[in-house]
């Protein structure tokens, strides 16, 4: 089966007359259909989420407040918020378009990126070979992935970053087939696009089409000419930006902006990394040698990055989807072309080493980061899904032990379904409670201190993106209340001990207090000046 599985794969995929004898096999147009059903439940899905969690996460906010200036006219003051202005400028673009506030406005732009994503991924399938019954796990996989689920509804860039990775991915495969013109401006375009999302985009853009020097056929000449008719769009990018920057005029925003220029960031992150990742590590093999002999500290160190790595990797892939491939009989159910995989391992490599920039330095890393190197990998999945139902179709031929193995798998399939729709933590939308609250009753021209931005949000308060609240527990934040002369102080507390020392520390300054809010996990306290009249109640209320 082993041998069997290994010839499979090798078929080269620029070979019609070759390609993998799959049972099922779908015509295009097939494969087109169930994608676009998957994009079309994506959308969907994607807008109940929006609906049943109304309420933004703390980059949301910088996003829409960028949106906002954007409407205004204010190019500078949208750029001094957020210097990657493409997300915002697309947000800001629905609202005037569709006549929309700007917080429908993300959410409607996010749904076409869950759309666009799930789209994607099931074509991709499709180009592996997939038949009709793993197009359809494709789409479940896609649409159930909890971590996909998790960020659904939130107001964020990385849906529209993941979605034009997987599209560009998409259309590369397809350039690899025709090595027409049209593709390559179609994938490079894409790849464009992802960058301007996140700017790590540009080192796929640049590194992905080296592939094609040996998974080509044809002499090197020809793997060259190829290389290049691939770097099209790259090329014409780079030669504007430099002409631009010869000849143009000159935009000097960098007064106006908290970060650094978004297309100098991949340069920026790599000067980073090779100035800090020596220090850094020999000061953790410093701190680790006093534990265990010197000679093994650095090997302990690289054991702990790579353990943190697959245990993300893990986490994200779920714990019924990666030990898939640990399963021979499914693995050898992946029979993609051979040059089609050579692809997918070249491009998880750079999103590997993109996240070791990254991981090398902080020695911790956000899932969302990690999600286009977990596609890659996600991508065989589907085939082995229907490799074990066709398998439990033919249970009787199995032993006893393999026979219960489907059905743990089907049930954690279900698991999986009702952990990415079924949420258990506490609802955030107390925050937007409180921020409602403190709209109602804060003075008219009064002065508000928060130390959580939604609440500012929420409250309709202008937001200081130059300024961010120390931690509770710190003599920097006593010094901050001290100083802001509020009139109202409405401070988020994460845990008990927190919200015990806010609440000495309001006390202390002959603060009233007016209003508590809780989700049962976490607190916000609203105290106000002592002369202040506010209708509210004199010991704080809660509210569910």
């Amino acid at each position: 089966m082993e041998t069997d599985c290994t010839l499979k794969s090798s078929i080269h995929p620029l070979d019609a007359d070759n390609e993998p004898d799959l049972n099922d096999k779908p015509k295009k147009a097939e494969i087109r259909i169930i994608a676009y059903s998957a994009a079309l439940l994506g959308f969907l899905l994607a807008s109940i989420a929006f609906f049943e969690r109304p309420i933004i996460v703390d980059d949301g906010v910088m996003y829409l407040d960028a949106a906002g200036h954007l409407l205004a006219g204010d190019l500078r003051g949208a750029y001094h918020i957020y210097s990657r202005l493409f997300y915002p400028a697309l947000i800001a673009a629905t609202s005037s378009m569709a006549s929309l506030p700007l917080e429908e406005s993300a959410w409607l732009v996010n749904s076409l990126f869950n759309a666009l994503l799930a789209y994607c991924f099931v074509s991709i399938t499709g180009m592996l070979g997939a038949n009709r019954q793993t197009l359809l796990f494709s789409a479940f996989l896609i649409l159930t992935l909890p971590e996909i689920v998790g960020w659904r509804a939130d107001v964020i860039r990385d849906p529209g970053f993941w979605a034009f990775h997987m599209l560009s991915v998409l259309l590369f495969l397809r350039f690899m087939k025709a090595g027409q013109i049209p593709h390559a401006i179609g994938w490079g375009a894409t790849a464009v696009i992802a960058t301007l999302f996140r700017s790590q985009g540009v080192v796929i853009m640049v590194l992905l089409p080296f592939v094609l020097l040996w998974v080509s056929p044809g002499p090197i000449r020809q793997r060259v000419r190829l290389l290049i008719k691939a770097h099209t769009v790259t090329l014409v990018t780079f030669a504007a930006i430099g002409v631009w920057a010869l000849f143009g005029p000159a935009i000097d925003l960098s007064d106006y902006t908290l970060g650094g220029h978004p297309l100098l960031e991949p340069l920026q992150r790599v000067e980073s990394f090779l100035n800090s990742v020596p220090e850094a590590m020999a000061d953790r093999v410093s701190l680790v040698s006093r534990a265990i002999p010197r000679d093994y500290a650095t090997l302990t160190l690289t054991a702990a990055l790579a353990l943190i790595l697959m245990k993300k990797f893990a986490g994200i892939m779920t714990p019924f989807y990666w030990p898939l491939y640990l399963i021979g009989p499914l693995r050898c159910a992946f029979r993609a072309p051979r040059a089609f995989i050579h692809v997918m391992v070249w491009l998880f490599a750079i999103n590997l080493c993109i996240l070791l920039v990254y991981l090398i330095p902080n020695f911790d890393l956000s899932t969302r980061w990690m999600i286009p190197a977990t596609l890659i990998l996600l991508l065989p999945v589907p085939f082995f899904l229907s490799a074990a139902l066709d398998r439990w179709k033919s249970r009787n031929s199995l032993s006893r032990w393999e026979r219960l193995l489907y059905p743990i798998l089907a049930l954690g399939l279900l698991y999986i379904v009702l952990d990415g729709f079924i949420s258990t933590s506490p609802s955030k939308t107390y925050l937007r409670d409180t921020g409602h609250w403190i709209k109602e009753n804060l003075p008219e021209g009064g002065k508000l201190f928060s130390n959580n931005r939604r609440i500012d949000y929420y409250a309709g308060y202008p937001v200081d993106w130059g300024w961010a609240a120390s931690p509770i527990a710190t003599p920097e934040f006593r010094q901050q209340v001290r100083d802001a002369h509020a009139d109202m102080y409405a401070v988020q507390a994460k845990d008990e001990n927190s919200r015990k020392l806010a609440l000495e520390l309001l006390r202390s300054e002959s603060l009233k207090p007016l209003r508590e809010f809780t989700n049962g996990d976490d607190w916000v306290i609203i105290y106000g000046r002592a002369d202040d009249q506010t209708a509210a109640p004199s010991r704080p209320g809660i509210l569910e």
